[in-house]
Order: C-alpha cells, then structure tokens, then sequence
C-alpha cells in the first residue's frame, strides 16, 4: 500500500518551506518511508512567481534530501476546486492520501499517526480528528 503526502499551497513560500521541514522530520521517524510519495500541488499564479516558487521548493526538496512530484496550476482554481483536483491528481497514482496545507502546521508524529490508522482503517472511506472546537484534519482513507 502506498500513500501520498500531498502538499497544497499557493504562494506563500514561508509556509511551503516550513511544512517541507516538517514533513522531512516526520518521514526521519518512520520505519518504512519507502511506501510513501510526495506531492505538491501549488495553486494558479503569475509565471514570476511560479519559476521563483519552482527554484525554492526545488532548493528544499534538494535541502531535507526529498523527492516529490510538483504540478503548478496555470489559472487559480480558489481553494476547494484545488484541493478537489489536487486530491484526485494524487489517487491516481497512490493508494491513500494524507493532505496537508501549507499554512497549517503539522506535529512531529503527524504523518506516523496517520500511516497507523491506515493500517487499521475500517470500512470507512474517511477519518477525521477533531478537537472539541476544530476539525484537527481529515483524512482520505482509500480511493
């Protein structure tokens, strides 16, 4: 079984290098990162922006020693056409989805939790953490 990590952002190369950051620590504290593939999904811009936010998200890759697959979108599709696309973009080629935002941070054993509850997900096609006040996240059990 494979999962995805997908990596949703739009401009802000602050947050896309500190979820790159967090996402290499959490990968340094599982056994078996092999199955996992990352995948970054940036939201429409202008082309200055994209070949800046290209060279450092390339640099980071570089930097935390990761391989992923980028797609910039050429038009901005606004948040939720995105997130839909990009989610599918990413099951085509993976069995399972962990999805990220880029200005959202996440915790040191987040993606190890994560790979945990996949191996024990039920019928289910979806789980979510809450807290008693916020959805913590959700994630996309299966195809």
């Amino acid at each position: 079984m494979t999962t995805g990590i997908l990596l949703i952002g739009y401009k802000r190369q602050d947050g896309i290098a500190r979820r790159l950051f967090e996402i290499s620590t959490n990968l340094d504290s599982i056994s078996n990162p092999g199955n996992i593939k990352i995948f970054i999904a940036i939201d429409g811009s202008d082309p200055i922006t994209e070949l800046k936010m290209s060279e450092k998200i390339e640099e980071l890759l570089h930097k935390y020693s990761l391989k992923a697959e980028i797609y910039f979108q050429k038009t901005n599709l606004g948040l939720s056409k995105h997130i839909t696309w990009a989610i599918s973009w990413v099951l085509e080629q993976v069995d399972n989805v962990i999805v990220i935002e880029d200005d959202v941070e996440i915790s040191y054993f987040l993606i190890q939790s994560f790979s945990k509850l996949l191996n024990l997900r039920s019928e289910e096609h979806t789980s979510e953490l809450q807290s008693r006040q916020y959805l913590v996240c959700r994630l996309l059990l299966e195809k």
